[in-house]
């Protein structure tokens, strides 16, 4: 369980989020709003990646898929994955389902943008993690592949909490997400 009490997050003299109370509930819950609002900003004084005020009380371990892809480049697919999770058979259903099977014994520099990403996500929804954060995690993805993604982590995910940081309410539905909407 995460909870917020009297969070602000402020970059010198721009407040982004102010005085934020807020208890995460069991489950999924989606991150929304305007671009620029502070979602990202949120995770990351969750994650104490930035400096803030108020008390983020957490017991838990979160595994991430940020925005920006943060691989190990010179690493193949495969032994990105493999960091977090040692079953070589889950790992390999994995990227069959990603749709990566001919990709996993590539370094992930010569990967695609979209593949990195899928990368990232399978990372994170196979780590040993009672938590799992991701801010847009399926941009960039057509609108198959994004589909086959989402039932893959939805399947994954199954009795984890999930923050999902998303403009698209849709996706926040797919996975049956509580709102919080700043």
């Amino acid at each position: 369980m995460i909870k917020l009490n009297n969070l602000t997050v402020a970059y010198n003299d721009n407040t982004v989020i102010s005085d934020l109370t807020y208890e995460f509930a069991k489950g999924s819950t989606a991150i929304t709003g305007s671009s620029g609002i502070g979602k990202t900003s949120l995770i990351n004084a969750i994650l104490s990646l930035v400096p803030y005020k108020g008390t983020i009380e957490s017991d838990e371990k979160y595994s991430v898929v940020f925005q920006e892809d943060r691989l190990c480049p010179y690493l193949t697919a495969f032994k990105n994955v493999r960091l977090v999770c040692n079953d070589k058979d889950k790992i390999t259903d994995g990227f069959a389902a990603m749709g990566l099977s001919d990709c996993m014994n590539e370094k992930v520099i010569s990967l695609s943008g979209g593949m990195k990403r899928r990368v990232a996500i399978l990372r994170a929804v196979l780590a040993d993690y009672t938590t799992i954060i991701m801010d847009e995690p399926f941009k960039g993805l057509d609108a198959d592949t994004r589909l086959s993604v989402m039932n893959y982590v939805k399947k994954m995910t199954s009795g984890k909490s999930v923050l999902l940081v998303t403009h698209d309410l849709s996706e926040a539905g797919f996975f049956n997400c509580n709102i919080l909407n700043l």
